[in-house]
């Protein structure tokens, strides 16, 4: 057992915490507004609120993009 921790270990000290962090928060904010559908909601801002200040700044390239091949 010894041989597997110690070096699974001392891999994951080579790793700076805040690299590990951001990566764990992005797998769960992934997660969570997939599942749950989340978003600026939950921060107390309201449908209309969420859906011009985190959907449609989000979705802009993409809308763009089906515009012109569309038109």
């Amino acid at each position: 057992m010894k041989e597997i921790i110690k070096p699974a270990i001392e891999l994951l000290a080579g790793f700076p915490s805040v690299v590990i962090g951001f990566f764990v928060l992005m797998v769960l904010v992934s997660f969570f507004q997939q599942f749950y559908g989340y978003a600026s909601l939950g921060l107390g801002a309201s449908k209309l609120q969420t859906a011009f200040s985190v959907i449609l700044p989000a979705a802009t390239p993409d809308i763009f993009a089906a515009v012109i091949l569309c038109g």
